[in-house]
């Protein structure tokens, strides 16, 4: 695994997000990022994964059908998962296609 800090981390992201088609990059723009070491109990909760280490990230939001037509007010955010991405990476370049495979995952669902 590459050591990568928070700060480094981050600016991977500002590349990875640069690098999205103009929509999606806008989709982006309009969200939350949050940056977590990895996944909780709580966050795999419906995700289907057992194992912390592979969930990269989460796009969360409030059900359409709970948010009573609220939900362009709503705060949506995506967490990306800081150690699954690295662990699974073993270049910079490699993190960043991780990151931006990640985003366009969680923006499409």
């Amino acid at each position: 695994m590459i050591p990568i800090s928070l700060i480094k981390f981050q600016s991977l992201i500002d590349i990875a997000i640069n690098k999205l088609p103009c929509k999606s990059q806008k989709l982006v723009s309009e969200l939350k990022i949050t940056i977590n070491d990895i996944a909780t109990d709580n966050d795999l909760v419906g995700t289907g994964v057992i194992d912390s280490m592979q969930l990269l990230g989460i796009f969360e939001k409030l059900p359409r059908e709970r948010s009573l037509g609220y939900e362009s007010e709503l705060p949506k955010k995506i967490t990306l998962f800081k150690e699954p991405i690295v662990n699974i990476s073993n270049t910079e370049e490699e993190i960043i296609e991780n990151i931006k495979l990640t985003l366009l995952s969680e923006i499409s669902d």
